[in-house]
């Protein structure tokens, strides 16, 4: 991620899909679709954006953005873009219907989903998995549908806003810090090639069983948000 200092200038970006303006401890503001303009006045500040593919487009360091910006010191502004692009993307969202498409695919991949729900593994760990696979993937349904079930499950705002930047909060657990690290591993797999030290904290928290079961649950997850992202399935209002 390439670093820029921008000290006494501004820069404005197109944003297609989500930003984040992320300090240590959250997200500063979220936006779905719009233009984004960052003035930074006195400082050099941070600020790291992601797409809706969750690549990842900037990143400008500073350790104290929230005292910067309660402060003036960086003034952060959103406007909206031209309403008939966002109609046209709203259109485009629209593929098709997976489930009416093909019935034997999808019975696959609910079948598959039975399995994963017997293996054993705690509930609340599969829906932070199932959460954070469909944070990288972009997936908007699914990341709608699993806070909706986290939720449901009676897992809190907190962790669930917490799980975007997981390794900068003390929420979780040695075990479902391991799971949600193998979850990135595998889920960016040509970024990453399930790297050693990802695996190596696997095996201090997970049997063999329980890694082979957890990587399957993880497979599951990243086949229905390429559904979702391939067919442009968008949650309801």
């Amino acid at each position: 991620m390439k670093a820029l200092d921008l000290h006494g200038s501004q820069v404005t970006a197109d944003i297609v899909g989500k930003v984040q303006f992320r300090q240590g401890d959250g997200v500063l503001l979220t936006v779905r679709r719009g233009r984004v303009a960052i003035e930074v006045c006195t400082c050099d500040a941070v600020l790291s954006w992601t797409d809706d593919r969750g690549r990842s487009n900037a990143a400008i360091p500073c350790s104290e953005f929230h005292r910067y910006v309660e402060e003036g010191a960086i003034r952060l502004a959103v406007s909206p873009v031209d309403e008939s692009i966002h109609d046209q993307e709203r259109t485009m969202s629209q593929r098709l219907d997976y489930y009416k498409a093909s019935r034997d695919a999808t019975q696959a991949m609910l079948a598959l989903e039975k399995a994963v729900a017997q293996f054993g593994l705690e509930a609340s760990l599969l829906e932070l998995v199932r959460l954070r696979a469909s944070q990288i993937n972009g997936c908007a349904y699914c990341v709608d549908h699993h806070i909706a079930e986290a939720k449901k499950a009676g897992e809190s705002d907190r962790r669930l806003h917490g799980v975007v930047v997981w390794r900068e909060t003390p929420f979780f657990t040695p075990r479902e810090r391991a799971a949600l690290a193998w979850t990135e591993s595998l889920t960016s797999l040509p970024d990453t090639h399930a790297a050693d030290e990802d695996y190596a904290m696997l095996r201090e928290q997970f049997s063999d069983k329980e890694i082979v079961d957890l990587t399957v649950a993880i497979i599951a997850v990243n086949g229905w948000n390429r559904l979702g992202v391939g067919f442009r399935r968008s949650p309801g209002l």
